[in-house]
């Protein structure tokens, strides 16, 4: 493992890596870094209560994340301890703070799908035992305590003995500032600092985006439906939406301005073909595929999609072992230029 990331230079780019935006993976994944501890280590949020397995897997796989792991320890934490550095010449730590969020878990989210991802994470993370400061658990829901059991087994065991949870929200917000100055703690957390939103503006390579909205819509087999959510869209602003899918069946996928349609409907699905990244490959399988829906619509109104399901999963891969039906729909913002006008 450690020999063939060595031949990446361990992935310097991350949206490389994983094939997508790595700011759309991060809308599924959320793990942010914001501020410093007393210390003087970094410190990353992770809101796990808000992972999506299956918003992770229409955007990547499960081999091209090894390539996003090894850039999280060997790329951003050394960009981290040199901004830590530069803050305050003294600190020598080299260590890093990381506080997991589990607020909105539900048990149906620990399934085989994220505990490949936490096996994945926890491999890579042995290769680094001595960079973790601690880790704070937050708002861990009643049933946690099992699931912890079992990832507990998954991590060194030097590890594990720097993770402290807490099911209490006060409780871990006491910790927190026990680690953690208050203008360093996002304003989420009651603190001065940026919040997890901007904070997650500010992973995005593209500068000129002022926002991205995200839902996974899910469809049932030979049935419509509409998205949950409703975008706003400014005045002088233009939105670009992307569809994001491994599902084996494709839809036909209608963005609406104000319940009006903006074009005829595109349909999406994933790709077939062989992962490069995984050497049990053997032959073709589904694999997440990106879609333009519709670029540069204008503001003012909202949008939403309607995704209708074709039912036509080629056989090979209609069975319940192959996703279906899930598609991550991405809207980024952004400001209307004089030549768009």
């Amino acid at each position: 493992m450690f020999e063939r990331a060595q031949q990446h230079d361990f992935y310097p780019d991350p949206s490389s890596a994983i094939g997508a935006p790595v700011s759309v993976f991060l809308s599924q994944y959320p793990f942010l870094p914001i501020g410093t501890a007393k210390n003087g280590c970094p410190v990353n949020y992770f809101m796990a209560g808000q992972i999506n397995p299956e918003g992770i897997l229409s955007v990547t796989t499960a081999p091209k994340l090894e390539g996003f792991f090894w850039w999280s320890f060997m790329h951003k934490m050394k960009s981290e301890m040199k901004a830590a550095v530069k803050k305050d010449p003294d600190f020598v730590r080299m260590e890093g703070i990381n506080i997991l969020d589990l607020k909105g878990l539900s048990s149906s989210a620990i399934n085989s799908d994220t505990m490949s991802v936490v096996k994945l994470s926890s491999k890579i993370a042995d290769f680094f035992p001595e960079t973790l400061h601690c880790m704070l658990i937050l708002n861990a829901p009643a049933f946690f305590s099992f699931s912890w059991g079992l990832i507990k087994k998954l991590i060194d065991p030097r590890t594990a003995a720097r993770i402290q949870v807490f099911s209490n929200e006060e409780k871990g917000r006491q910790a927190l500032r026990g680690l953690i100055g208050t203008d360093e703690i996002p304003r989420d957390y009651g603190g001065g600092n940026i919040s997890i939103a901007q904070a997650f503006a500010q992973q995005a390579a593209d500068p000129s985006l002022i926002r991205q909205e995200t839902e996974l819509v899910h469809v049932k087999k030979g049935r419509t439906t509409k998205s949950h959510d409703s975008w706003k869209l400014r005045a002088e602003e233009t939105m670009t939406i992307s569809s994001y899918t491994r599902s084996c069946s494709a839809a036909a996928v209608t963005v609406l301005v104000n319940g009006k349609a903006v074009q005829s409907p595109v349909q999406v699905a994933c790709s077939i073909s062989k992962d490069e990244n995984d050497p049990s490959s053997q032959s073709p399988q589904p694999q997440p595929n990106q879609v333009c829906l519709a670029q540069k619509v204008k503001g003012p109104g909202t949008v939403t999609v309607e995704v209708k399901d074709l039912d036509n999963a080629p056989r090979e891969f209609s069975s319940s072992s192959h996703s279906r039906g899930y598609f991550l729909i991405v809207g980024n913002v952004k400001k209307e230029t004089m030549a768009e006008v």
